[in-house]
């Protein structure tokens, strides 16, 4: 008589595994934890992969950040010293057109400046000077102009003016480095101080 010999059900991988778990004697050594992690170790690797891929993108999206940031500041300083340099453009010409609306506006309270002839002159000194229309400007140009900026509200310009004028009845003429220190005041750039050196020989 045949008879029909009926197959059991292949058991799963964590079938064996648990099946062969319980099968392992007790006193076997070393067996059972190899087993273990065996059972284990796949899932520990694909956590760490995981965990892996997420440092990953988290650095990669840090340093994007820092370099955007790095990169907005160096444009906005650059924005700065350009608006500096013009600013220093603006009050050469004001002081050849006696613009006294300009000094009054753009010179800071407190604003002071050593010139070439070993002299303090003061905001009000400025200003009166422009207003005295006997003072006049032959000629005035800046050149050599460099500026730098020092955090986001302070700003400085360096460059070199020659220039021929009759000051206070009497005539002056030479080439003399100066700088200039700006200052954010509410939004507007104002010079602070501001001091001349006469060039050797010029």
């Amino acid at each position: 008589m045949n008879e029909t010999k009926i197959r059991k059900p292949k058991p799963s991988k964590k079938q064996a595994v648990a099946q062969l778990l319980t099968e392992v004697p007790t006193g076997a050594p070393g067996v059972a934890p190899a087993l273990a992690r065996s059972v284990w170790t796949p899932a520990i690797s694909r956590r760490s992969h995981t965990l892996t891929k997420t440092a990953v993108i988290a650095v990669t999206t840090l340093l994007c950040c820092l370099t955007l940031c790095i990169s907005l500041n160096a444009q906005a300083a650059g924005d700065v010293v350009q608006q500096i340099k013009q600013l220093q453009q603006d009050f050469n010409s004001a002081q050849m057109k006696n613009d006294v609306s300009w000094a009054q506006e753009h010179l800071a309270d407190g604003y002071m400046a050593g010139n070439s002839w070993g002299a303090w002159q003061t905001k009000e000194d400025v200003v009166k000077g422009m207003q005295n229309k006997t003072n006049r400007y032959k000629s005035a140009d800046i050149s050599d102009m460099h500026g730098a900026t020092f955090g986001s509200n302070i700003a400085v310009s360096h460059y070199t003016s020659t220039y021929d004028a009759e000051l206070n009845g009497t005539h002056r003429a030479r080439t003399v480095i100066c700088s200039d220190t700006w200052v954010n005041d509410s939004g507007t750039w104002k010079t602070a101080s501001s001091h001349c050196s006469r060039v050797k020989g010029m």
